[in-house]
């Protein structure tokens, strides 16, 4: 609007600017209001389907873990699925793996649900449920899966557990000089921290492999002295 030299002019120009935008400005101020107010509503039903869910879920899973059973197993996967996706739904599958093998042993229930709680975009259940899932694999005799698992997780976090845990599956499939590197690894990166007892299991499993390897070298000279002393007295005896 031009700048005017009286207060006549410009109360006209206002009056005039009036008429021909009053409308479309009041328009935009109601907009704007219920704009506000549809917004505030917004959040107002966001916080309470938030606060809906997760007392859905603390009900759940408390009953869950009070009664294992057909029942409390049909309602948490039924949350899970209801609320795919969520943390929520990732939580309770969690809880729901672990008490599938504690209450039942029931690894293929927990191989379902903690494939789903591995996705979560949580990084500390996400990984934890991959060092639980590639447990669960190497159970089931699928190694690759496992060790694929343990390659997608965090090294300076969790690399003594994933290098233990590979010495562990290498033990399983027979491959002990793999396995005692895989232990050696994981004991040097924990031999100068406060785990006392995990430092001692971990120098039990090395101080069992490497005593079967000097076990086996003893038992595999004597064999070798015997069979020589063996071949000699066959021979002198046909002399």
């Amino acid at each position: 609007m031009e700048l005017y030299s009286t207060e006549e002019q410009q109360a006209e120009e206002l009056q005039k600017f009036w008429k021909q935008n009053g409308k479309t400005i009041i328009i935009g101020i109601i907009m704007g209001v219920i704009g506000i107010l549809g917004w505030e509503q917004f959040k107002s039903y966001r916080q309470g389907v938030m606060e809906e869910n997760t007392y859905t879920y603390m009900t759940v899973i408390k009953n869950l873990n009070a009664d294992y059973n057909e029942n409390t197993v049909k309602a948490t996967e039924k949350l899970i699925k209801d609320q795919d996706g969520s943390i929520y739904a990732e939580l309770a599958a969690f809880n729901l793996a672990t008490l599938a093998v504690d209450q039942k042993n029931d690894i293929e229930k927990a191989m379902v649900n903690l494939e789903i709680s591995a996705k979560s975009s949580d990084d500390a259940l996400a990984s934890i449920s991959k060092l639980r899932l590639a447990r669960v694999y190497a159970q089931e005799q699928r190694f690759d899966d496992a060790y694929k698992l343990l390659n997608e997780l965090n090294d300076e976090i969790y690399g003594a557990t994933v290098s233990e845990l590979v010495g562990d599956f290498k033990l399983l499939q027979g491959k002990n000089d793999e396995a005692r590197a895989a232990y050696q690894k994981a004991y040097d990166k924990i031999k100068d921290s406060q785990e006392i007892q995990h430092n001692q299991l971990l120098k039990i499993k090395l101080d069992d492999l490497n005593g079967s390897a000097a076990t086996a070298k003893t038992e595999a000279k004597t064999e070798a002295k015997t069979e020589v002393k063996t071949e000699a007295k066959t021979e002198a005896d046909a002399k």
